[in-house]
């Protein structure tokens, strides 16, 4: 009944939200076919709108297969409609559009060959919205309503065909961008988010969306399938030749501080940009991923989840979690820097540093599961963090167009830090106190990585003879050096037992490895070519841990080593691999069909009991890759790849860990390596005449000798985990999202579904369980069309959750989270904008004992001033309501937690942001004359 409740609740307030978005409309359609000099319908081609009196633009859109296209909601009035192809000379068509007029035939257009003379030019390209030219669609941000102070993620949000999540994350036509270039180039590494929050939209001429092919299909021509989707931010030329950028700073209730800026310069060839942010409003300035691995490294030391979270890859399916949780202080600043030194040479590099200071007071109750029954635990955790990181990146280029091709970079991270966790926790079954555990864990760690890359790409005689030489080299070393201290007591039959850890705990992992790849293509004529290559790979990996109990006599500390869990590991896994592949390249798809044979040898020592990790293995690895375009904006795609994946060091060492005397783990060093099959399907369409899009796809992941964990819980209900090889696990992920435009409203909708099966097995008390397991997302979200005077945006998303067991299905578990949300964004002129968010979740009781639902509300109202608008002023208030909480509800192979972390909530701030420039801006005027439009 709950469920129905929350599902109505939803539906109501979508509904709500829909009619404010709506009002009242009442559309007219105009409509046509464009052709080309043969009559033949002409496909993407742009149609833009523009009112006869001033030349502004007032719709557009793009023709369809068949050359229709449609343009609707042009209120009473004439227009000039302007047809746009590449290759072809515009069109210019006048429509009066009359009261009363529904639907307007406009007579076909047809399009003359040629290329236009500077004389002949009739108007400026400010106004043409976007083109399609094959692959690409370049928009011209000139065309949209760019506001002062905005910066280029709020440009793109505007661009048809676009989606921006919260996070940054971007999909154009539903394909997700892997890439964000400026003029062509790297910024700061691979984070796309860097450029699209910090350089301003006002720099930006034209946004370019594309295919990027791998540097050898660029170099080669052929093309391999090893395609990113990217964007292209290409700078007017005025913004090309000077500096410019913005700051902001602001300072709020409770000591709150935000602040950030960003620099950019561009002489000639040569381009930097500098970039920093200071606060303590959880704002992040680094890559996520470079957190997360930072945050893996602790996890070695021990810890109630760290030790086995490490090493299983399938332990918990987390329900919105947020890396920005508890209350962090940021600082991080960068600067990136290119050059072409000459036609044929080319230079980059970046520097990026970032500082963090975390706080995270958490508790998590969680419910384990047994084959007969279950014991609960409580745990509360305060856990504080301060790292240091520094990234360095740099990469040369040196080329001859018509023979060869030399790239070599190189990548440095370093960081340190040092964590505290402080942890109280107790177990409970049968409504009584089992055992409980207060820990202290101070640990400090240093970790260096060095990468190096270089490629050789040699053309021979005949075209599509190709040869190219690969190799890389990475170096990882960390330390970490921790003082445990833990006292656990026992409760058994009115006895009482305690047990203590005073240790330090030194840890070293070293690990480098090298890879090279040669091959060599040979053209078989029509579009065919055979490819031949050699792999070699070597990964060697030295871990060593030194844990002393430490002992006080007469007051004085003494420190004596435990041998029992001290141990030096080696491991070198080396791999040679022998390959061909057959490439068809034709204009509508492209195929590679592969297959490799490897030979795998591992080797390595536990010095403690001198045990061997010597074995060897033979791999037969296919592989086959699909691409086909059906037609434009249509496509078909087939991903089918084989890999070997090897046990880690800590999966193969024996040597028992008992950092946490509640949570033992120990590894099996007769784990043999995982066999993966992996399958892609994907179907993807995008109209231009509807503005309808539909993306759907299938990913499929087989593994053999599958690596999980296998769990033993003791009367006392310590755990102990130990890593072996099962026969299977299979894990299906199928996607859809369906966008299309409900014109009589004037909205559009969005309808995305994710479900993720898993199939595995669990081995708990010496029980084999087949496990179930589903994962559901479904989301619908509005939006209006129109955003020139306000943006609004309503969701909902219900996710489902649902775990069987084989063996109990008194263990199986099943629970729902809901999720509504709105944004809005409205402009009063050019001086005024307000903004406004709500964020409504719900986590219902069902198997956590206790529902709750948060309802996160901010606002924020920003007045431009100064001459051309380059001051901004912006008050705004976050959590409303004071209700911001991080909730993490999880369930796993054989537990269901839900986690608490006492979270920033409500505060106020003024800020105050200013562009700035080093150059005078040069703005294009259109003069009307004898009813045409020139520069």
């Amino acid at each position: 009944m709950k469920k129905i409740l929350k599902l109505r609740f939803g539906l109501l307030f979508l509904l709500c939200m829909c009619v404010a978005i709506t009002g009242t409309f009442a559309q007219n359609t105009i409509q046509g076919k464009v052709l080309n000099h043969n009559n033949s319908p002409l496909p993407s081609a742009s149609i833009i709108a523009l009112n006869s009196l001033d030349s502004v633009l007032v719709g557009f859109g793009l023709s369809d297969i068949h050359g229709r296209f449609r343009i609707e909601g042009l209120p009473e009035g004439k227009y000039i409609f302007q047809t746009s192809f590449l290759g072809y000379l515009d069109s210019h068509v006048k429509v009066e559009v009359r009261k009363g007029d529904k639907s307007i035939e406009i007579p076909s257009i047809q399009l003359k060959e040629g290329h236009m003379k500077l004389d002949e030019v009739v108007i400026t390209a400010n106004h043409v919205p976007m083109r399609m030219s094959n692959d690409t669609i370049s928009y011209n941000a000139n065309a949209f309503d760019v506001k002062a102070h905005e910066s280029v993620e709020d440009l793109i949000k505007k661009l048809p065909g676009v989606e921006v999540a919260k996070d940054g994350s971007i999909k154009v036509q539903g394909e997700q961008i892997e890439k964000v270039l400026v003029e062509g180039k790297e910024f700061f590494g691979n984070d796309p988010t860097i450029a699209t929050r910090n350089l301003p939209a006002d720099a930006v001429e034209r946004v370019e969306v594309f295919n990027k092919k791998s540097e050898m299909a660029e170099f080669s021509g052929i093309d391999d399938g090893m395609e990113q989707k990217t964007i292209n931010l290409a700078l007017k030329e005025d913004h090309k030749k000077g500096f410019f950028g913005n700051g902001k700073s602001g300072y709020g209730t409770l000591g709150r501080y935000d602040a950030k800026f960003n620099v950019n310069s561009f002489k000639g060839d040569a381009t930097w940009t500098a970039l920093g942010m200071a606060n303590n409003v959880n704002e992040q300035g680094f890559s996520l991923m470079d957190y997360i691995g930072f945050m893996g490294g602790f996890g070695a030391l021990g810890g109630s989840e760290g030790r086995i979270e490490v090493n299983s890859d399938d332990m918990g399916i987390p329900i919105g979690q947020d890396f920005g949780q508890g209350f962090m202080n940021t600082m991080s600043g960068g600067i990136n820097y290119n050059n072409d030194l000459s036609d044929n040479d080319e230079i980059s590099a970046s520097y990026f540093y970032t500082r963090l200071d975390n706080e995270m007071d958490r508790r998590t109750l969680r419910q384990n599961l047994l084959n007969a029954g279950r014991y609960d635990t409580d745990e509360s955790a305060i856990n504080e963090l301060v790292s240091n990181g520094h990234t360095l990146n740099l990469k040369y280029k040196t080329k001859n167009d018509t023979s060869y091709r030399i790239t070599f970079g190189t990548r440095i991270i370093y960081n340190d830090g040092l964590q505290s966790k402080m942890i109280n926790r107790s177990l409970v079954t049968n409504n009584v106190v089992t055992n409980k555990t207060e820990s202290l864990n101070v640990s400090s760690q240093n970790r260096i990585n060095f990468g190096f890359n270089g490629t050789y790409s040699k053309r021979l005689n005949n075209r599509g003879r190709l040869f190219s030489l690969n190799g890389n080299i990475n170096r990882r070393d960390k330390s970490a050096n921790g003082i445990l201290n833990s006292i656990s007591t026992f409760f058994n039959n009115r006895l009482t037992s305690l047990d203590t850890i005073n240790q330090q705990q030194i840890i070293e992992n070293n690990a480098m490895d090298y890879k090279l790849v040669a091959s060599y293509t040979e053209p078989l004529g029509k579009g065919r070519f055979l490819e031949f290559n050699i792999n070699h790979q070597n990964l060697n990996n030295d871990y060593s841990k030194e844990f002393y109990d430490i002992f006080f006599v007469l007051g004085d500390e003494n420190a004596v080593i435990n041998n029992v869990l001290s141990d030096i590991y080696n491991r070198n896994f080396l791999y040679s691999r022998a390959g061909v592949k057959y490439k068809i390249n034709r204009k509508k798809y492209n195929a590679t069909l592969g297959i490799n044979l490897q030979f795998s040898d591992q080797s390595g020592e536990i010095k403690s009991n001198e045990f061997n990790l010597d074995k060897n293995y033979f791999s037969v690895l296919p592989s086959l890759r699909f691409n086909y375009d059906i037609q434009t904006s249509r496509s078909i795609r087939i991903d089918y790849v084989t890999n070997i994946r090897a046990p880690s060091l800590e999966q193969l060492q024996p040597q028992l860990d008992n950092s946490d005397p509640l949570n033992l783990y120990q590894g099996n060093p007769n784990l043999i390596p995982e066999y993966n099959h992996h399958l892609e399907l994907g179907y993807h369409s995008f109209s231009s005449f509807s503005n309808t899009l539909f993306f759907t796809g299938l990913n499929a992941t087989y593994t053999q000798n599958r690596i999980t964990n296998t769990q033993v819980v003791d009367a006392n209900f310590v755990q102990k985990v130990t890593p072996v090889n099962v026969d299977y696990d299979i894990i299906l992920r199928g996607y859809l999202t369906f966008s299309f435009p409900i014109r009589a409203v004037g909205i559009k909708a969005e309808l995305n579904s994710n479900v993720v099966y898993n199939k595995g097995i669990l081995i708990l008390n010496a029980i084999e369980n087949n496990t179930k397991t589903w994962y559901n997302d479904y989301s619908l979200s509005l939006q209006n069309r129109k955003k020139k005077h306000f943006d609004l945006l309503v969701g909902s998303t219900v996710r489902h959750n649902v775990r069987k067991y084989s063996d109990n299905a008194d263990l199986d578990r099943s629970f729902f989270t809901f999720n509504y949300y709105s944004d809005l964004s409205k402009d009063f002129g050019d001086k005024w904008r307000f903004k406004t968010s709500i964020d409504y979740k719900v986590y219902p009781e069902e198997s956590f004992g206790g529902a709750t639902d948060l309802t996160l509300l901010g606002a924020s109202l920003s007045m431009n001033f100064l001459k051309s608008n380059k001051g901004q002023l912006t008050v705004s208030v976050v959590d409303i309501f004071n209700q911001n909480s991080g909730i993490d509800r999880t369930t796993s192979l054989n537990y269901i937690q839900d986690q608490r972390i006492v979270s920033l909530g409500r505060y106020a701030m003024v800020s105050f942001g200013y562009s700035f420039a080093g150059f005078d801006r040069k703005k294009n005027s259109i003069e009307i004359e004898n009813g045409s439009r020139r520069r």
